[in-house]
């Protein structure tokens, strides 16, 4: 799990994916305030109350997505934006395929080039919650990180 303060950076300024956190056990954020001293928090449920943390009522937060929780906001998209079938394994199947092969294209077209548009990455990309919190950010709000914010693609 990335929790560099590069990727913490990336979610603070996705204030869209913000919007979609829905606090379940296992998520990880920090404190919006303090991040770049922050060691990330994760959210579990314990009966003993060794090594908890307890945050004020008004405190805000900054959730820092795993790669499961991205990929799941651009299989929402998916299905979203498709007509499903009585063919539910042909559907998923296509689903997973799509997704794939679009993160594939993304990839290819746009890491490891220098940066000089919003259509194209930095090399500074460094991890797959990087990559696919870009991904996510390009396809359903076509957005592009240019290394400090996310720009609107024109």
């Amino acid at each position: 799990m990335d929790t560099s303060e590069e990727y913490i950076l990336m979610c603070k300024k996705a204030k869209e994916i913000q919007k979609l956190w829905n606090h379940e056990r296992g998520d990880f954020f920090v404190r919006e305030k303090e991040y770049y001293r922050d060691t990330p928090f994760v959210i579990d449920f314990h009966k003993k109350i060794f090594n908890a943390h307890w945050f004020k009522k008004d405190e805000k937060f900054i959730w820092l997505p795993r790669q499961d929780q991205l990929q799941g906001i651009i299989i929402k998209l998916y299905e979203d934006n498709t007509e499903k079938d009585d063919y539910q394994i042909r559907y998923k199947r296509e689903l997973l395929n799509w997704m794939i092969n679009s993160f594939d294209s993304f990839v290819k077209q746009n890491v490891g080039k220098p940066y000089k548009s919003n259509d194209s990455y930095p090399d500074n990309l460094e991890s797959m919650e990087q990559l696919w919190l870009a991904f996510v950010m390009k396809e359903k709000y076509q957005k592009t990180w240019n290394g400090k914010d996310w720009e609107k693609n024109v």
